[in-house]
């Protein structure tokens, strides 16, 4: 979680409700990251954009919705 005096003033109630989030759902406990399915999920799209850059990437699926 990020330092409180480096986030702009108007997040704050958003660091707030985070705050009272975990207090609530105990999201503060320690997790089993290993079979966290979105952790999972890191690396899987690798392969669509392998041989292009991100921007370029984006740019052609653009022009193919146009």
């Amino acid at each position: 979680m990020p330092k409180r005096e480096e986030v702009p003033s108007e997040y704050h109630p958003l660091l707030d409700w985070y705050v009272q989030w975990c207090r609530q759902t105990g999201a503060n406990q320690s997790k089993d990251w290993a079979n966290d399915p979105l952790i999972l999920l890191i690396g899987s799209g690798d392969h669509i954009w392998a041989d292009e850059h991100a921007d370029e990437y984006v740019e052609n699926l653009r022009r193919e919705e146009a």
